[in-house]
């Protein structure tokens, strides 16, 4: 018997008011398996901020349905973890009292807020500055912390849209090592927004192509490669090309392929 999905998202579409209104999302139709790292890639402007943002409960569906776990999606929960690009942490409270943040809102034990928060900077390799403030942290270890904050509400699912992308290559190499990492220690579901299609397959087991504005789902790529993985391995090098190949046939245009 197959399990249930973790999210089963049925004819989705998302519509922003203005004069014309924008159709964003179009019949999106996407499953979400328990313990995968699903990788959702398209040119800017395609929906994927905003699909993760209807995955998170931070915007309603204007049509179809989102469930999860098997009952409908009714907004924000502390089962969902959500990772922006920009960490936004707070500038005037030190790094561990950002990373416990969520966990002060719960209103939970300070001892067992503390070792929770203590523990999880631990995990991201910031053990050493809670006691810091954002402004006396690198932008590599700002993102950490927000990855950190994420996780100390121990959510079922991390919902992380493009975490990455404000940060220089190598620090990106190494967060993407690092977050493999902490997937593989609890297999918790990702859900992960890139326009970089290098990133998508290293990082995923399945990746997710969405077409230009309105998004759709355009197809599918099951990333079958075995993990640990090697940048620059044949089998990820091939899988890579085949959705270059997908994105020509997308015939989105110099701009939007450029961004890819």
């Amino acid at each position: 018997m197959t399990a249930s999905p973790v999210f089963d998202v049925a004819g989705v579409s998302r519509v922003y008011p203005g004069t014309p209104p924008t159709l964003a999302l179009d019949d999106i139709d996407l499953e979400v398996r328990d313990g995968e790292f699903l990788v959702l890639l398209g040119p800017s402007g395609c929906g994927k901020s905003t699909l993760l943002e209807l995955l998170a409960g931070l915007q309603s569906a204007d049509a179809g349905t989102i469930r999860y776990r098997g009952a409908p999606l009714a907004g924000p929960s502390a089962e969902l973890g959500v990772v922006f690009q920009d960490p936004a942490l707070y500038p005037w409270r030190t790094v561990a009292r950002n990373v416990g943040l969520g966990l002060e809102l719960r209103r939970g034990g300070r001892s067992e807020r503390r070792a929770r928060v203590l523990a999880e900077l631990d995990r991201v390799g910031l053990a050493a500055f809670g006691d810091h403030y954002p402004h006396q942290l690198s932008g590599g270890m700002r993102q950490r912390a927000g990855i950190a904050r994420a996780l100390a509400g121990d959510p079922r699912v991390l919902l992380m849209d493009e975490p990455f992308g404000a940060v220089d290559h190598l620090t990106r190499v190494q967060l993407q090592q690092d977050l493999l990492q902490l997937w593989s220690e609890d297999r918790r579901t990702v859900v992960f927004v890139t326009h970089d299609v290098g990133e998508a397959v290293f990082l995923g087991d399945r990746v997710v192509l969405l077409s230009p504005r309105p998004g759709r789902v355009f197809r599918e790529f099951d990333i079958a490669e075995p993990r640990p993985r090697r940048r620059g391995e044949p089998g990820l090098l091939s899988r890579e090309a085949e959705i270059y190949d997908a994105l020509r046939d997308l015939d989105a245009g110099p701009l939007a392929a450029a961004d890819v």
